[in-house]
């Protein structure tokens, strides 16, 4: 999956996930007369969890429902705030069949802020994911679409897309009464110092964030007051919490502060894709082999969405293969075998003179092949086929006229010949459509023949070329250029000598 990476996210799943026993230790309160007794504070926060717990299970059965997680570090230097590093997830969730629209937004320092969104949706008792990457525009309806890359989870949690679960708020991982608790209206507030909490789950993810390396060269453990409030509604519940200090030395002065925040609650019913309709949608077109799901058969034709490249699979048998659009042979593709090495195109070796290459590939061992081409307005769709007719034939001599037809349109036939001195070939094409050849090119000195290339030309109908050949023997190839013309050639030699 090209696909933005949350590296922070671990951190969270780690931190969340790891620590849930409870605290034992604590610090004892001093009492006077405005300070609550142990049990005024044990039935406060036994308040609190029951809250908590009523209103997260009402919430996580309701149809639709959606939780929220965000945190955020910053410092404020005289009167500016600086922000550092800020996230923010919200999940929305349709309890029925499980539907997740998870949405990101990711701002580091001042770098431009990032957003990201993605579906979970269980299919055939397996979950998928559907990560947006972008809009395009479809070849087929022209229409502006989404575009998804999808993956099959094969182990999928719910906190793993929450970003945390709700048994870190109701496990008691760290004691509520050990500080100061108060409740008004439908908040509580739960103030304790960093001593007590510095080992519990929800602190150490803040503090794994990697930014508080230096925090203790300015406060002790004992007068850090980490803050902890819970609001309670209707529909859920919500905590915020973290820290903030004074961070002031001889250079500058700022105080640092850090946020994170959780919430569960009911929401109202929200707009879903439907993803086994593919017209709302198009899939991105995989760029790793292991991310190639679906398998093609020979002689199918694979229509593109949109403009791109992409791999395509298939299962081959020996044999010859290549690949037609529209009738017209594709040049422009790579060929890679199971253990992804690219396979080169199958070339003719005349005499074991000269090996030109062709728009076809061989394969000499069955099993599966990828396919990398690119889908585009001028390739929107193609197959892969199966080529039988192609035999290794002795050329023919080149006369005065040449004739023939070929068998298919990745057929060819070779015609030798030889000069003993330097001659202008002059090649005319009398068939009624144009003529494809594959011809000699004489390189370093026009009298010279210690190099010879060959090159493919085009020759128009009632046309003609001229080529100018050194001493020596060649080849020249007939081949085809398009199949929706005559695979009939004609075509007549002359020449003029250079003494």
């Amino acid at each position: 999956m090209k696909r933005f990476k949350w590296f922070i996210i671990p951190l969270l799943l780690f931190s969340l996930a790891s620590c849930e026993q409870k605290n034992e230790s604590s610090n004892t309160i001093e009492k006077d007369s405005n300070v609550q007794s142990a049990a005024e504070n044990l039935e406060i926060y036994s308040s609190l969890l029951d809250d908590i717990n009523e209103k997260g299970l009402k919430a996580s059965l309701s149809e639709y429902y959606k939780t929220n997680f965000s945190y955020s570090i910053s410092y404020l230097s005289g009167r500016t705030n600086y922000n550092v590093i800020n996230l923010d997830r919200t999940c929305k969730v349709r309890n029925d069949s499980l539907y997740i629209l998870k949405t990101t937004t990711y701002q580091y320092g001042t770098n431009r802020e990032t957003n990201a969104s993605m579906v979970y949706l269980k299919s055939n008792d397996s979950i998928y994911s559907y990560e947006y990457e972008g809009d395009v525009t479809t070849l087929d309806t022209e229409e502006v679409l989404p575009v998804y890359e999808i993956n099959k989870e094969e182990e999928f949690d719910l906190k793993d897309a929450f970003g945390f679960s709700q048994s870190v708020l109701t496990s008691q991982a760290y004691d509520g009464t050990n500080g100061s608790i108060k409740k008004e209206n439908n908040v509580y507030t739960i103030i304790m110092s960093y001593a007590d909490v510095k080992n519990e789950s929800l602190v150490k993810f803040i503090i794994n964030l990697g930014y508080f390396n230096t925090m203790l060269s300015y406060i002790s453990e004992d007068d850090l007051k980490v803050n902890f409030i819970y609001t309670i509604t209707d529909d859920g519940y919500k905590l915020d919490y973290g820290f903030s200090y004074d961070a002031n030395n001889e250079f500058s002065e700022k105080t640092i502060e850090a946020k994170v925040s959780l919430s569960l609650e009911k929401t109202s019913q929200f707009d879903i894709i439907d993803f086994s309709d593919e017209s709302k949608y198009v899939k991105k077109y995989p760029q790793e082999f292991n991310d190639v799901v679906d398998i093609n058969t020979v002689g199918e034709t694979i229509i593109g969405r949109y403009q791109g490249y992409s791999l395509f699979k298939f299962y081959l048998k020996e044999g010859k293969y290549g690949i037609l659009s529209d009738g017209n042979v594709v040049t422009n593709y790579s060929i890679y075998n199971s253990l992804n090495m690219r396979i080169s195109k199958y070339s003719i070796d005349i005499d074991s003179k000269i090996s030109i290459d062709t728009n076809y590939f061989e394969v000499k061992e069955e099993g599966y092949y990828y396919i990398y081409l690119e889908i585009s307005t001028y390739l929107k769709s193609f197959s892969l086929n199966s080529i039988d007719y192609i035999e290794d034939e002795e050329a023919k001599e080149l006369a005065d006229t040449n004739l023939g037809k070929l068998k298919g349109v990745f057929d060819y036939e070779i015609y030798s010949f030889s000069f003993d001195t330097t001659v202008e070939l002059t090649i005319e094409n009398k068939s009624n459509h144009r003529l494809c050849l594959i011809v000699p090119v004489s390189v370093g000195g026009f009298f010279s023949s210690y190099l010879t290339s060959y090159r493919t030309v085009i020759i128009e109908e009632n046309n003609s070329i001229k080529v100018t050949i050194v001493k020596g023997s060649y080849y020249l190839i007939v081949t085809p250029l398009y199949q929706d013309e005559s695979l009939e050639y004609n075509f007549t030699v002359s020449t003029k000598s250079y003494l």
